[in-house]
């Protein structure tokens, strides 16, 4: 067995295994004219790759009889594809106030727009078990108010 296969995984943290090969966002805004004068539209798109959450065990080739087992790193364990979308709606127009002008901007922003949930696992056994989940952030409204002078 070469020494290549007993070596770390490609990240560590915190115990947890974790390699992306892909990510990819996508981000669009319209501002109107004419009568929406003032409003914009906007969304996000955003996808990562299946992340590698741990390896298949192999017996260990320094003591083959231990029958304890060894990561062997050309055999990973993906979790699941990650996809998500937002979406916003925002309003600007400039306020005067005696002689100063200020911006004033209201926005609303939905995260996770279409609820995509649950539980998905970050780490895994040698066995392929799972050994840790984490819950996906649900869908998220978010409203924010600003003046800026």
């Amino acid at each position: 067995m070469p020494v290549e296969a007993l070596k770390s995984p490609p990240e560590v943290y915190a115990g947890v295994y974790t390699h992306s090969t892909g990510l990819e966002n996508l981000i669009a805004n319209h501002r109107f004219e004419g009568v929406l004068h003032g409003f914009s539209l906007g969304g996000a798109v955003r996808w990562r790759s299946a992340d590698t959450i741990g390896y298949r065990g192999m017996a260990n080739p320094l003591v083959p009889t231990s029958g304890l087992l060894v990561q062997d790193v050309s055999k990973p364990i993906r979790g699941p594809e990650d996809f998500a979308t937002d979406g916003w709606l925002n309003y600007a127009r400039e306020i005067k106030l005696g002689s100063r002008k200020y911006t004033w901007t209201a926005q609303l922003n939905v995260r996770n727009v279409f609820n995509h949930g649950g539980i998905v696992p970050v780490s895994a056994y040698a066995t392929g078990v799972y050994s840790g989940h984490t819950r996906l952030e649900p869908r998220a409204f978010i409203f924010t108010n600003t003046l800026k002078f």
